[in-house]
């Protein structure tokens, strides 16, 4: 697939606050739900998903323009939830979408780019298209005595959330030419409405994941294949068709659910922690426990700070329940390797230093803390760089989350800048830094700033007491560099001068000669 293509509509800034003005009520079809409130809330979001009774591929066409743009500057998927109401036409999309890529020969769409144009005249290849590239995710509900029936879109830019509820359905006529009445929700604007958007939220993160007792929730490919849509067609079925729809469904949905199943943090099988050569991990982690889930461990490089970190947040997991892990590294390749360490301990990282953006970073954070509320997941994990643990955005992102926070930080003695200790990220309760080196030189500032946010240091391995143990042996010499008096003059002056400069940023520029 080609690249995104350049828009033809004006971009809204983002935000979903500025859509304040909304009215609460619209009375279809002389009101334009579409252009009022659906393709601006698509414009400012970086989340979005939907529960429908009825979907139809036209309605893409109706949603063109803030569609597109939704799909072109976010990273994120729309996700819908619809009954088995399904055309014929939309359902042989939906298969074309949902099969094997490498089973599937055209040329035509693998080169498709989603614009306006392209949604509003080639909506079931954009269908299909959108489907196999993972941006649109469809499940088809079906319910054990009646008829799934929601009309509901939810929008999220990380920050603030939007509902729109009422009687149109997402299909073309729904959406323009039906008598119907839509409600908008501002999660913002005060109790009421935050109430009604997060009860729909809620309701829409338990049917994803199919865990409402009253319906079966299959991906759309596992709905195709056990005939679910196919059976009925466009009709609706006759009250005694659906405990038979229901029965089909379930015979499917153990293996069919592609949704988030509850994540199985644990400590790697066969990995030796308590003795052995790697006995001071164990010991670094009942240090680290007994100082309240807070403090500073001095490891020499290679001894294994990364796997004792995880072991601590396991710990920590096993006492407080779930909980967010925010790892902070400071440059690509330690975040990179963090993401490969993580995975053996059965969660699936988030890297959010892949995301363009603090809106998109806020939005990832969201979903990975609905599902440590909503009891899908024990424990999950992003890592983020220094630079963006240090930022406004993300914190003020991690501040709104109200779930458990652990902070690990790799390199801690990196974090002893101006930007850090000046206004610590006290939302997080559990804290653990890392470092071979955690006192900063030349900088008792930054060492305290360091030690008053993390706690003191709580454990120690030095580099002389992991040779032989851990780490290869090997002879280590001293040889020891005298300097003369005036190089010694040199250095205080030098030195003197760093001092004076310590308070600059990082990335601030200086020059001593």
């Amino acid at each position: 697939m080609t690249g995104p293509a350049k828009l033809s509509s004006p971009h809204v800034g983002r935000g979903l606050s500025r859509l304040n003005d909304l009215r609460p009520l619209l009375i279809l079809p002389d009101d334009d739900l579409p252009g009022e409130v659906l393709i601006p809330a698509f414009r400012a979001s970086t989340s979005a998903a939907c529960m429908m009774g009825f979907f139809s591929s036209a309605s893409l066409a109706a949603l063109a323009p803030g569609l597109a743009t939704f799909l072109n500057e976010t990273g994120g998927a729309l996700r819908l939830i619809a009954s088995p109401f399904i055309a014929p036409e939309d359902q042989a999309a939906i298969e074309a979408g949902t099969a094997d890529p490498a089973g599937v020969a055209d040329a035509a769409l693998a080169n498709l780019v989603v614009t306006e144009d392209a949604l509003a005249r080639h909506t079931l290849d954009c269908l299909a298209h959108l489907l196999r590239m993972g941006r649109l995710e469809i499940r088809i509900a079906v319910m054990r005595n009646g008829l799934f029936h929601p009309k509901v879109w939810l929008f999220s830019d990380g920050d603030d959330r939007l509902a729109v509820h009422g009687s149109s359905n997402m299909t073309s006529a729904g959406m323009t030419s039906n008598y119907e009445q839509v409600s908008i929700s501002k999660g913002w604007a005060d109790a009421t409405q935050n109430f009604v958007v997060a009860k729909l939220d809620h309701r829409f993160e338990r049917l994803w994941g199919n865990g409402d007792d009253h319906c079966v929730v299959l991906g759309a490919s596992d709905a195709l294949r056990a005939g679910i849509m196919s059976a009925i067609g466009s009709e609706r079925p006759t009250e005694p068709d659906f405990g038979d729809l229901f029965q089909r469904a379930a015979k499917v949905a153990p293996a069919a659910i592609a949704g988030p199943q509850p994540t199985g943090f644990t400590i790697p099988a066969g990995l030796r922690y308590e003795d052995g050569p790697f006995a001071h991990q164990g010991a670094a982690v009942v240090a680290w426990v007994k100082a309240g889930h807070r403090g500073i461990l001095e490891m020499a490089t290679g001894s294994g700070k990364t796997i004792t970190a995880m072991i601590a947040a396991h710990r920590l997991v096993e006492a407080v329940g779930p909980t967010l892990i925010v790892v902070a590294a400071p440059y690509r390749p330690l975040i990179d390797q963090w993401c490969e360490e993580i995975a053996p301990f059965g969660i699936s990282p988030n890297n959010l230093t892949l995301l363009s953006g603090a809106a998109a970073r806020a939005s990832a954070l969201a979903k990975t803390a609905r599902r440590l509320k909503h009891g899908l997941s024990r424990a999950e994990a992003v890592v983020v760089s220094h630079d963006t643990l240090c930022t406004p955005e993300f914190s003020d992102a991690t501040r709104r989350l109200g779930v458990n926070l652990l902070l690990i930080a790799d390199e801690a003695h990196n974090l002893g800048r101006v930007g850090f200790i000046s206004e610590p990220p006290e939302q997080f309760t559990y804290r653990l830094a890392l470092s071979a080196t955690p006192i900063r030189q030349y900088d008792d500032v930054g060492t305290a700033g360091l030690t008053r946010f993390f706690g003191e240091v709580v454990f120690r391995f030095t580099l002389e007491e992991a040779i032989g143990k851990c780490l290869v042996e090997y002879d280590y010499h001293l040889r020891p560099t005298y300097l003369d008096d005036d190089e010694m003059d040199r250095w205080y002056d030098l030195t003197a001068r760093i001092r004076q400069n310590a308070w600059r940023t990082e990335g601030a520029s200086l020059t001593i000669t």
